[in-house]
């Protein structure tokens, strides 16, 4: 919501709409180039640590539905990996859209397809629900902590919020509907998710979990993957390959500004090379075991408190504070300073947490001069 808070108070402003680019529209907010180049990197990097996971995995399916064949699970992740390249450096974003959204339409098919059945079988849900937790000996504030960095990993989606607003005109109403039940209805979902699977109802072993479970599997990996490929590869090619991407006409008129935002484009095969090449080394090294979750514990522990805990809070933190001066100069229209997080400095407080702070000193005694870089930041 404070994402949101800042892309509406930005337009009403009259700065025009607010870009898609999570690195731009931070850039234009803080008006720091250096900052937006850091920003820029966690990004790059977070895809990194979810393609780290989600390449082994997809191997370790393949494996699995391919026993006859013998073949290891790290060799079926390269194949995988070259088939990505393959398709990314080839297809269109309009047809990569068009695979992503099939991917999405048959993971909730098989998400319904599991989980109405399963919640069914479930003998005793109350006493599912209460039972306690294993991790950790059942210590419930060690086993939040451990599982915290795979939860924050998952607030990715909040780079789309931008776009979000702007889609939705920057109505406030609006916005605020659509992020509030955009994040509960997941919450739920996984929530039941883990209750059938706990109860007993629903089996999640790859091995027996039957057709439906492997279709699910298959979907998530594939929609992730492919969405992770794309968002890299465009950064990527941004960052280090000035070339214009290849355009494909649609039946586009591109001298009209309307329909050339809608031009089909194709990912340069370096870049796409250069997206998939370092998370494929990473994750063939962490594959055995429970390694493939440490890239999601880096990219949740390290990259998401800084991009989706502190970033939006100096961001919002710098537009109040802008618009406390023009209020003062007698230049501020209420209307227009109108908060969709209420609590003033108490609310910005309570999101960026100590660990966070601590994250940020970390990251930034790593990454060279810490007096320095706090100051760019």
């Amino acid at each position: 919501l404070l994402l949101a808070e800042v892309a509406i108070k930005q337009r009403e402003a009259g700065g025009g709409d607010v870009p898609s680019s999570f690195k731009e529209f931070a850039e234009s907010s803080l008006q720091c180039s250096t900052t937006a180049q850091f920003i820029s990197s966690i990004s790059i990097f977070v895809n990194w640590c979810i393609l780290a996971f989600a390449l082994p995995r997809a191997g370790q399916l393949a494996s699995t539905l391919l026993p006859s064949a013998g073949l290891d699970p790290t060799l079926l992740t390269v194949g995988v990996a070259a088939a990505l390249t393959a398709l990314v450096s080839t297809q269109t974003n309009h047809s990569l859209s068009r695979v992503a959204s099939g991917a999405v339409t048959v993971l909730f098919a098989a998400f319904a397809a599991l989980l109405l059945p399963g919640l069914a079988a479930v003998q005793d849900p109350i006493g599912a629900f209460l039972q306690p937790g294993t991790t950790c000996s059942g210590d419930v504030g060690c086993a939040l902590s451990s599982a915290a960095p795979v939860f924050l990993s998952c607030m990715v989606y909040q780079n789309i919020v931008p776009s979000v607003t702007r889609l939705l005109d920057y109505d406030r109403r609006k916005t605020t509907l659509a992020i509030t039940t955009g994040s509960i209805i997941p919450l739920f979902m996984y929530s039941a998710f883990n209750l059938a699977a706990l109860g007993g109802g629903l089996d999640v072993s790859m091995t027996t979990g039957g057709p439906i479970l492997t279709a699910f599997a298959a979907a998530s990996l594939l929609g992730s993957s492919i969405g992770g490929t794309m968002g890299l590869s465009d950064e990527l090619e941004n960052a280090f390959f000035k070339n214009e991407p290849v355009a494909e006409q649609e039946n586009v008129d591109l001298d009209n500004a309307d329909d050339a935002a809608t031009t089909a484009t194709k990912a340069s095969l370096p870049s796409v090379l250069m997206a998939l090449a370092p998370p494929l080394v990473a994750g063939s090294l962490l594959a055995s075991g429970d390694g493939a979750t440490a890239a999601l514990n880096v990219a949740g522990g390290y990259c998401s408190p800084l991009l989706y805990g502190l970033l939006p809070v100096v961001m919002a933190a710098k537009q109040r504070q802008d618009e406390m001066i023009k209020k003062q100069d007698g230049f501020n229209d209420a209307a227009k300073t109108r908060n969709l997080v209420p609590g003033g400095v108490v609310s910005l407080g309570v999101i960026v947490q100590p660990q966070e702070l601590e994250t940020l000193r970390s990251c930034l005694f790593i990454g060279g001069d810490l007096q320095s870089l706090q100051f760019r930041l």
